[in-house]
């Protein structure tokens, strides 16, 4: 069995921001706005329930030009209605910029469920969104090239 290895970083909640996005609100950009409006930087997105137009999402496929044999896939797009099952993932700085690294569950009207990886810019609030972020203390939570992955990836760091 191969070795556990791993990064991590410690540290505490700070804010905690319940939030409720409004119909025509890409569900990526009103999250933005609300760590914008709370000065939150580095964090994680602890829950987001409710029902969006569309979702547009990435999963894990093959890809034989990546160094571990998979990257993420083109964007799936599904129309709506789509209700959203469970949303969560972690706030993070990238370059100076508020990033995300989130993965949603998902079921349309017909009961399929699927998910992964949510694309910025192609998730309109139907209804409405809502659900719990929280600022996290201590680490800085960011992405560094990772030479075994072939890529940026997550990285916390001791603040």
């Amino acid at each position: 069995m191969k070795e556990a290895n791993s990064y991590s970083a410690s540290g505490t909640f700070g804010k905690v921001i319940a939030y409720r996005l409004l119909p025509g609100t890409d569900f990526l950009a009103g999250i933005r706005k609300v760590c914008d409006e709370h000065g939150i930087r580095h964090g994680a997105l602890l829950s987001a329930t409710g029902s969006l137009q569309k979702v547009t999402f990435m999963v894990a496929a093959p890809n034989e030009k990546a160094k571990l044999g998979s990257a993420y896939s083109e964007p799936s797009v599904k129309a709506g209605p789509i209700e959203v099952l469970g949303v969560q993932g972690m706030i993070l700085e990238d370059e100076g910029k508020v990033d995300f690294h989130f993965h949603g569950s998902f079921t349309d009207k017909d009961l399929n469920v699927f998910g992964g990886h949510m694309v910025e810019g192609e998730n309109p609030v139907l209804v409405t969104l809502e659900g719990v972020v929280a600022e996290l203390v201590g680490p800085k939570l960011g992405r560094r090239y990772d030479e075994q992955v072939g890529g940026r990836v997550f990285h916390p760091e001791q603040g």
